[in-house]
């Protein structure tokens, strides 16, 4: 993934902070389009739980990163709708729900 937005390979030195995968359920994907979208956050190897404060949206066929959204509060989940023209659900701690429109 970072190398699919133009940083630096993760590594598992755990003094090294980059922008890793995060949250219970951290990726969606959307089939016909063929884009990943996955919730990111900055933290050290071992914080895959820590909740996503960015959505990236990966097209997998050219294996780089399209977008990048700043969420309003950090997420745990990420759900996409497999419409035509779909819609992400992202969800925290709380009783709030994200609905994005990717495009």
């Amino acid at each position: 993934l970072q190398s699919a937005a133009g940083l630096s390979d993760a590594t598992p030195d755990v003094t090294l902070k980059t922008w890793r995968p995060g949250g219970r359920r951290p990726f969606a994907y959307h089939r016909a389009s063929k884009m990943l979208y996955v919730l990111m956050h900055e933290g050290k190897h071992w914080t895959q739980k820590v909740e996503g404060t960015e959505v990236w949206a990966i097209d997998t066929a050219e294996q780089r990163v399209k977008g990048r959204f700043k969420l309003p509060t950090a997420g745990r989940v990420i759900g996409v709708s497999q419409d035509a023209a779909p819609q992400l659900y992202v969800a925290g701690e709380g009783d709030w729900l994200w609905i994005i429109d990717p495009a």
